[in-house]
């Protein structure tokens, strides 16, 4: 990876996780996306009628969209690609009791690709919540404020100290406009 970063330009990653943390790690994502994978099958569910049994069916399209969003890279968190995979995946293994539910097959594949849109949705309301309890929870860090937990003052970012009252008497008294603001 470091040579690739080296050869676009960009600076190298000096920490690597290690051992455990690997592991850790890779069982929360496992773990993340069996609960996506069910909380997909839950919304399937009431449209196409799928037994318990395969469930595995619509994790399997969802995880394979959800890769296939991360390696499209000209596309912008995977938009286009990721729908139309999970459509295509899901529409491949669909059982054939479920198929006939739908004698048109163009209806089918139009509420695939409405299920694609709405998992879309489902993507970016689940994002969105996750920003605004961020913000939330570090609203002096969304606002920037140099009093924000973890801000480390520096000589750029020091706020001004504030003027002493005479300070600011002697400056509106040597103003131009004769001592007051907004007098003409």
């Amino acid at each position: 990876m470091n040579a690739v970063l080296r050869r676009i330009g960009k600076p190298e990653i000096v920490k690597r996780l290690r051992g455990k943390k690997s592991v850790v790690l890779l069982g929360w994502n496992i773990l993340g996306l069996i609960w996506q994978s069910t909380a997909v099958y839950v919304l399937v569910d009431p449209v196409l009628h799928f037994k318990m049994d395969w469930w595995w069916i619509v994790a399997g399209a969802y995880c394979l969209a959800w890769c296939a969003g991360f390696l499209a890279f000209w596309a912008p968190g995977g938009i286009g690609i990721r729908e139309w995979v999970f459509a295509i995946t899901m529409s491949a293994f669909l059982p054939d009791q479920v198929r006939q539910q739908f004698p048109d097959p163009i209806a089918l594949k139009g509420l695939l690709a409405l299920l694609g849109f709405l998992l879309r949705l489902w993507t970016v309301t689940g994002e969105l919540m996750l920003a605004a309890v961020a913000y939330a929870w570090d609203w002096k860090g969304a606002m920037k404020r140099p009093d924000a937990p973890g801000r480390v003052i520096t000589a750029e970012n020091e706020p001004e100290p504030e003027p002493s009252p005479g300070v600011v008497a002697a400056a509106t008294a040597a103003s131009p406009r004769g001592g007051s603001f907004g007098s003409t």
